[in-house]
């Protein structure tokens, strides 16, 4: 008996060396709507996969106290960022990619959800009333990508909800990543 407490001590503080501790994922939001369409059975399912940009501008329809170009920029970041956590690697136009990616932005006052839905013939049904309204007018962003062929996206996200012009705030740095997080979940893992 003797013997066994002094194990017994020398065990649990081994023990408690080993313990470890995550940072818990952040809250989805439930506000967001986000609808998806198609698959990724186009790519290969092992060794490097490759991605480029396609040589559109990504379009932006959003209110005039949104800087465009600083969101585009933002997300397109954001974008590349789950992609790279994923295994894919970045490639330039002039080299082949196995898929190719394209997004927009656009707030309810631009562009309202007949015209959303006739750019990319996904709806996600989410309408932003009096209670959501409070924490911004409607934004979207729309993700497609497309195999080497490129005519047809392959594969489509559309993410809605209110949104205010505070790219600049960490936490909504943080939220908009995991929503492009959420919104590429099923993309696969390399």
């Amino acid at each position: 008996m003797k013997k066994l407490l002094p194990c017994l001590m020398i065990a649990s503080l081994g023990l408690i060396g080993c313990t470890t501790s995550t940072k818990p994922a952040p809250p989805l939001n439930f506000s967001y709507g986000v609808a998806k369409t198609g698959d990724f059975s186009f790519l290969p399912t092992t060794g490097v996969v490759t991605y480029s940009w396609r040589t559109d501008v990504p379009v932006a329809h959003v209110s005039d106290e949104f800087d465009a170009d600083h969101y585009l920029n933002v997300i397109k970041e954001q974008i590349d960022s789950v992609l790279a956590a994923k295994g894919y690697i970045e490639v330039q136009d002039e080299q082949a990619a196995f898929m190719y990616l394209d997004f927009g932005i656009a707030t309810e006052s631009a562009m309202g959800d007949d015209q959303i839905f006739e750019s990319t013939q996904i709806a996600t049904g989410i309408q932003v009333n009096e209670q959501t309204k409070g924490a911004g007018e409607k934004g979207s962003l729309y993700i497609a990508v497309f195999d080497a062929a490129g005519a047809f996206p392959r594969w489509r996200a559309l993410a809605q909800g209110p949104t205010k012009n505070r790219i600049n705030d960490p936490e909504e740095r943080e939220a908009m990543q995991t929503l492009i997080s959420s919104m590429m979940d099923d993309l696969p893992s390399r």
